[in-house]
């Protein structure tokens, strides 16, 4: 059963998962806890398979309480899947992304702006 928020759907796709980020922005930072406190039970459940992760619709926001918060997130939402391939917009996006995986200690994730690249790296 596909997971549906205003911030995320999470569904299966192949032999794993595909979360997709929507183009709500998160305005306060309670937002994004209640955002995570229900999307993190779901993905803990999907941690069998491996995840794509899009990103291609999401709303940047880079304020230093921002990052800090979702810093913490990221580590809980991306550890322990087999696999995880994270789809961006742009080599910009690409950047950011590489950045919050190497601060987070996140090793081995695909990073493109490619969808056919990231569905190839999950075969």
């Amino acid at each position: 059963m596909p997971f549906r928020s205003p911030h995320y759907v999470l569904e299966p796709f192949g032999r794993g998962h595909r979360l997709t980020r929507t183009d709500r922005a998160f305005e306060e930072l309670t937002e994004l806890a209640a955002a995570h406190d229900a999307l993190l039970p779901e993905l803990a459940r999907a941690r069998s398979g491996p995840l794509l992760v899009d990103l291609r619709e999401a709303k940047g926001r880079n304020d230093p309480s921002f990052e800090v918060a979702m810093a913490g997130y990221r580590r809980a939402m991306f550890q322990g899947f087999p696999t995880v391939v994270v789809l961006v917009r742009s080599a910009i996006g690409k950047l950011q992304v590489q950045r919050h995986f190497v601060e987070d200690g996140l090793d081995g994730a695909v990073i493109t702006t490619s969808e056919e690249e990231a569905e190839a790296a999950l075969r």
